[in-house]
């Protein structure tokens, strides 16, 4: 297609050169047969020069032209907007993972905190248990002294207390 679009271009070119140009070209032609073959190609080169210098801005507006008309110009590539999109669903799902890792690190710290409630409760409930087993353990004592002394003072007879 671009080598369609060059040809285009430099046949516009030629039919758009300046007389005085035009005029040159066709002498040169004409001289064709009475110049050595390596000046022939070396005024050829010239020539081509001086085509290719009009036949360029031309082709840059044929170019443009034609990926406008594809639709590639001004739009935005579509990879590039499947990259944005991949990149933005990506930052979407970092996002997630993130708001879901700070949900679990709340979660584990409230369990923590709960854990350690518990922990306190037991250990109140724990003194507690050991506070009423020694207060037992007391009665007990006491009301075995008690007896004790009943018992020694109905086999004595005496006031012990």
């Amino acid at each position: 297609m671009m080598q369609h679009l060059q040809f285009l271009a430099g046949q516009m070119a030629q039919e758009q050169l300046p007389p005085e140009m035009q005029q040159q070209i066709d002498q040169l032609m004409a001289q064709a047969g009475q110049i050595p073959p390596d000046q022939m190609m070396q005024m050829q080169s010239q020539m081509q020069m001086m085509i290719e210098q009009f036949s360029s801005p031309i082709l840059a507006q044929m170019t443009q032209e034609l990926m406008l008309s594809i639709g590639q110009g001004s739009q935005e590539d579509p990879l590039v907007r499947i990259r944005e999109k991949e990149t933005e669903l990506r930052e979407r799902e970092l996002e997630a993972d993130n708001a879901q890792f700070v949900a679990k690190q709340d979660q584990r710290m409230q369990e923590k905190l709960l854990e350690n409630e518990l922990a306190r409760e037991r250990l109140r409930l724990n003194s507690e248990n050991a506070d009423d087993k020694t207060q037992i353990s007391r009665e007990r004592l006491e009301q075995q002294a008690r007896l004790k002394l009943l018992e020694l003072q109905a086999k004595f007879g005496g006031d012990f207390a």
